[in-house]
């Protein structure tokens, strides 16, 4: 099974790249090195290539460059506000919840040129009652039409422990347009895929018209995937029987009907030049087609193909490989299906069934041969089937269970038995379901007589999610379950498996640490050793003999239209002063940059209450990232709701005022230089004018950091004396023509400075008059901003600076 291992350690190593930095160049070589010695190993007779096939796939992994999941978009720059927006449908929308749910891409915004292209797509919540359309039956939108919607632009928010914001962060998704209005329409062209939404959209009015409430939703949901219908009672008794999988067509469904069909197929035909695979392969993508062709179910449709054709081949090992190497070949492409949910439940269940499922399958009809051959042929055959079918979709239910657990922080306890005799009902409400849809389109009438048949198998599947779901204690909840859980709880059952199989493999290893010990016998081989462990320990000692740095970091941090500058001291003492728009984003970037220390930071610092500085600090603080929490007296209108929040959870919050000084680590100290007491008030934004302003300095070097400070507090500053002398300039207020006037610029002195700012922002940040008074102070080789240079790093030593972008 080389080719499972390899994809193996693949995901491992996209994994655990995704916490931990490593080389692009190292990993490569290393990985490079390990497969060319392994392969030579191996022809040499020493059996240690799965081992080290696992190595390089892990390597491999750990070089492939990931997309960034926080990274914003045109659209980002939009969050808070309400706007119209142009942009083409994808995919089918649905009826959920009293509201019209649907994707849109290509999207462009209203500009004083008329409509302007804008990257980012956007998932969106409208009324709905959208323009009709003629010819066509409510909900009136299709894939591939435009849309012009109104609509208010935010950022996703989590469902309790889903992580919701990923989940559509790996379908490039960073928007939500919720409240919206669809306002005209255009019909869309033809294509494949309108045709395919638009005949599965077909056969759902089937189901609506020809199966009764309320099992028509269910139909729905089992066969195309489309469970907007179903009623908050019937979906909650299927979670909490463990059943929820069943209603939304992922790789689960794809597994279950490909095991199915092939355990029938080759009942009924026989293992005969392999044409029972036929029918199981044209089953499976009949269904995903059927279903809408979802990302999930085409994934798992490949791997299921794969595994089909290793079957032709006539090995079951090299079925597992045909599932290794799918996964591997998916992961390749598109590395963010690791974290897509759809692709686990897939991958997950397909492993399922293969590992456990068919294995456990050809176990039990081995242990009740005997029983079943003192039954009536019919009856015995009948027996095997059930068996087959309740060991396979075992297989699947355990395949995929610490990912439930994982994704949706409960565990169904009676998910397992639930799913047995579910399983037992699937196959034909599936059928059911397919055949009234199918019928109903060329008959109507024999649509509904045959609704009749799918009601049935449809109302005992409900019953039966009701029955689990009234057992006390049938739904355990889990809370904090992190993904190391997840890899080891496979790792349990693998190491299961390898015990109950031991009998099997227990031999080869034997004979591989023999001969390891004893050592290859030729020269080459021992080279190849030699070479391989020079690679790998030459690896560690660079990295362990890298000496600390002593130098002072400033990173002005890209989270967009905001604020959130990291401060990292020679010791390691760590500042985060405001954290931008997002929590989620701006934890992911300090934790790229501290991968280690990042878990908890000295001092935080919120300027101030405005949202694209605060909300991302204060939920940093809510997690407990900070020991302590520096912030700006609060005015008398304002918001401290989250004063008591913060004391609830034991962080401390001081005020910061002109005259403190606090330090960082030994020898870094950041000093307040506003606001002053008493506050300013009755200023154009008594807020920006009260926000923070610090001075950082270590040795000589020092940078002055003016928050949103607007030209009125400026002149206060200078006013009252204060040593503004810096280095280093972080712009205030985004680069406005409110902030940074000529006699502050006079007074900083400074040779470089950062403008932190959203590309495209509503504002019009920044000022063209103050970037050409920061280019005229500073040069245009030492004036940065995040719209255009990224993330930004100032680096010292006590006497000069060096910039850089990208934070790397």
């Amino acid at each position: 099974m080389p080719l499972a291992w390899l994809g193996l350690g693949y995901a491992l190593g996209l994994f655990v790249q995704s916490a931990v930095s490593v080389p692009f160049w190292g990993a490569v070589l290393a990985a490079v090195a390990l497969g060319a010695g392994g392969l030579r190993l191996r022809l040499a007779g020493l059996r240690i290539g799965m081992a080290l096939l696992f190595l390089t796939g892990g390597l491999l992994g750990l070089a492939r460059p990931l997309p960034d999941l926080t990274a914003p978009d045109g659209l980002t720059a939009l969050h808070g506000t309400e706007t119209a927006l142009r942009a083409e449908v994808t995919g089918a929308p649905e009826l959920a919840g009293g509201s019209l749910r649907l994707s849109i891409e290509n999207v462009q915004t209203p500009g004083p040129d008329g409509w302007t292209p804008v990257s980012g797509k956007a998932l969106v919540w409208a009324d709905p009652g959208p323009p009709a359309v003629d010819e066509r039956r409510h909900p009136y939108l299709r894939h591939g039409d435009e849309i012009v919607v109104q609509g208010f632009l935010d950022a996703p928010r989590n469902i309790g422990p889903f992580d919701y914001r990923e989940h559509l962060a790996v379908r490039d998704i960073r928007t939500v347009v919720s409240r919206a209005e669809v306002i005209s329409v255009t019909p869309g062209q033809d294509s494949g895929a309108s045709l395919l939404h638009r005949t599965r959209s077909r056969l759902e009015d089937v189901l609506q018209r020809s199966v009764p409430e309320p099992v028509a939703p269910v139909a729905s949901a089992v066969l195309l995937g489309l469970r907007a219908g179903i009623s908050p009672e019937t979906y909650a008794d299927f979670r909490k029987a463990g059943l929820a999988h069943l209603l939304a067509v992922s790789g689960l469904h794809a597994g279950l009907v490909l095991g199915l069909s092939l355990l029938v197929s080759r009942a009924l035909l026989g293992r005969r030049y392999g044409l029972y695979l036929i029918a199981p392969l044209a089953l499976l993508w009949g269904y995903i087609l059927l279903a809408g062709a979802p990302p999930s179910a085409v994934r798992a449709g490949i791997m299921g193909s794969a595994f089909l054709l290793a079957l032709a081949v006539g090995r079951m090992p090299a079925a597992v490989n045909a599932l290794g190497l799918s996964a591997f070949l998916v992961l390749l492409v598109e590395p963010l299906s690791l974290w897509d949910r759809s692709f686990q439940l897939s991958f997950t269940a397909m492993s399922g069934v293969l590992l456990l499922g068919l294995t456990g399958s050809a176990w039990a009809l081995e242990r009740t041969s005997a029983l079943r051959e003192r039954l009536p042929e019919t009856a015995g055959r009948a027996l095997g089937a059930a068996i087959a079918s309740l060991t396979v979709s075992l297989g699947a239910f355990v395949g995929s269970l610490p990912v439930v657990a994982f994704n949706f922080g409960e565990v169904p306890l009676l998910g397992a038995p639930a799913t047995l005799v579910a399983m037992l009902l699937m196959p034909a409400f599936l059928i059911a379901s397919a055949v009234t849809a199918v019928a109903g389109l060329a008959v109507a009438p024999l649509g509904e007589a045959l609704g009749l048949v799918t009601w049935l198998a449809g109302t005992a599947l409900t019953e039966l999610a009701g029955l689990f779901a009234a057992v006390p204690g049938a739904l355990l909840t889990i809370d904090g379950m992190s993904a190391t859980w997840v890899w080891a709880a496979y790792a349990l059952i693998a190491c299961t498996g390898a015990v109950v199989s031991r009998q099997r493999w227990l031999p080869a290893v034997s004979e591989a640490i023999r001969a390891a010990w004893e050592g290859p016998s030729h020269s080459v081989e021992r080279l190849a050793v030699l070479g391989i462990a020079g690679v790998l320990m030459g690896t560690v000692w660079v990295a362990a003999l890298t000496p600390d740095s002593d130098l002072l970091h400033l990173h002005v941090l890209d989270v967009g239209q905001g604020d959130a500058l990291l401060i990292v001291a020679p010791d390691g003492a760590t500042a985060l002063v405001d954290g931008g728009p997002d929590p989620r984003q701006t934890g992911n970037l300090v934790d790229a940059l501290l991968p280690l220390e990042g878990l908890r930071m000295d001092v935080g610092v919120m300027t101030h209450g405005h949202a694209d500085h605060s909300t991302g600090l204060l939920g940093l603080a809510r997690e407990g990232r900070f020991e302590l929490l520096l912030a700006t007296p609060s005015l008398a209108d304002e918001d401290i709701s989250w004063r008591t929040e913060l004391d609830a959870l034991g962080v401390g919050v001081q005020e910061g005022i002109r005259g403190m000084s606090l330090t960082l680590g030994e020898h870094v100290a950041l000093e307040v230089l506003n606001p002053p007491l008493p506050l300013h008030s009755g200023t154009s934004s008594d807020l920006n004018n009260n926000s923070i302003a610090l001075r950082l300095t270590y040795g000589e070097a020092s940078a002055l950091l003016m928050a949103d400070l607007f030209t009125e507090a400026e002149y206060g500053l200078l006013d009252a004396g204060v040593d503004l002398s810096a280095d280093v300039l972080k712009v205030g207020h985004h680069g406005s023509a409110t902030s940074t006037s000529p006699e502050l610029l006079a007074a900083v002195g400074p040779v470089a400075a950062a403008v932190p700012v959203g590309a495209e922002n509503r504002f019009g940040h920044p000022s063209p008059e103050v970037i050409t008074r920061l280019a005229d102070a500073v040069g245009q080789e030492h004036l940065f901003t995040t719209a255009d240079d990224g993330c930004i790093s100032f680096a010292s030593d006590g006497e000069r600076w060096w910039a850089s972008t990208g934070c790397d």
